[in-house]
């Protein structure tokens, strides 16, 4: 069967900071055979600075290119998005996203039911078949596909060096979140919608098109990737963080079985729990824009990226406008 993308290109831009399994390196070596016996032209594309993901993905687009591939995680995706969308939708080619988790966290791309190995096949089953129109979060200028969040959990994930993620994996992220939840002083803020409106001292939140974040913590349970909407949660700031670890830790056996019978039960951690049994505590809300006004500067990290410091955020969600390679 002729494919459709016959005669075309396809973009791989892989985070050259990302360590490739042999495995990974010999499924990505078959797909792009494939995809040259189908008389698919692949240009592979290796990053040396952040920013490169993003300029790749940008020459893509002139290029008319028929798919771009992200190889690495949130980060080299996010960069990719952001390169496509310097573009209208009007004015891009009808260009198709895809990841190829190779990151450390790779939330995302969890979200999705992504793993490597399919994402190889999906990779070399290109087609229209397998392609799906997604929403992406913006935040003044910048685009997010998976979650936008502030404060501990921010922090928890933008002090990491890379190194250390690479060396120890996700579980760091669940060591240093309980160190930034522990010290990390409460901020005030008012977030407002069209039609709601809430302001006080908080410790966290988070803004998700996706529903996790920070190596597989389910933050925004309710979000939909296609719906038009976000899923923001916050914690306040009279949420008593020391009990709630020591209610965790010595809790019920009932409370810790069904704790254990999730999927990640360490990475949900203390958020886990608070989503689970304290739903009360949790503000939740559906939102297609949002305000947040800050008092002091806060930087957010949008798929786990840093923004600028600033007090004032328009947050907005741009109804499916990315096809991704599913």
């Amino acid at each position: 069967m002729k494919s459709p993308f016959k005669e075309s290109t396809v973009s791989l831009i892989v985070n050259g900071q990302t360590h490739l399994s042999s495995r990974l390196k010999k499924s990505l070596q078959h797909s792009i055979r494939g995809l040259e016996r189908q008389d698919i032209t692949v240009e592979t594309h290796i990053t040396e600075s952040p920013k490169d993901a993003e300029q790749f993905a940008e020459e893509a687009c002139i290029k008319s290119h028929a798919a771009v591939f992200a190889v690495g995680g949130d980060g080299t995706l996010h960069q990719v998005i952001n390169g496509i969308m310097k573009h209208s939708r009007k004015s891009r080619p009808e260009i198709a996203v895809g990841i190829i988790p190779a990151g450390t966290a790779n939330d995302f791309a969890g979200c999705l039911g992504i793993r490597s190995r399919d994402a190889c096949e999906t990779l070399l089953k290109l087609s229209p078949e397998h392609t799906r129109w997604l929403d992406l979060g913006k935040v003044q200028s910048r685009y997010f596909i998976n979650v936008a969040s502030g404060g501990f959990g921010a922090d928890a994930t933008r002090n990491l060096p890379p190194w250390l993620k690479s060396v120890y994996g996700t579980e760091l992220y669940l060591i240093n979140g309980a160190c930034q939840m522990l010290t990390s002083a409460p901020r005030q803020a008012c977030f407002q919608s069209d039609d709601w409106q809430w302001e006080g001292r908080f410790l966290t939140f988070a803004i998700g098109n996706s529903k996790q974040a920070g190596g597989g913590c389910v933050l925004c349970p309710e979000a939909q990737l296609d719906d038009g909407e976000l899923d923001l949660f916050i914690i306040p700031a009279h949420v008593e963080i020391q009990k709630l670890l020591s209610s965790w830790v010595n809790g019920p056996i009932s409370v810790v079985r069904k704790l254990l019978s999730l999927k990640n039960p360490l990475r949900h951690g203390v958020i886990g729990y608070l989503l689970e049994y304290h739903k009360k505590l949790i503000v939740r809300k559906r939102v297609s824009s949002l305000n947040i006004n800050l008092k002091r500067p806060l930087t957010l990290n949008l798929d786990g990226e840093p923004t600028e410091p600033r007090k004032k955020f328009r947050v907005t969600t741009l109804h499916q406008q990315i096809k991704f390679l599913v």
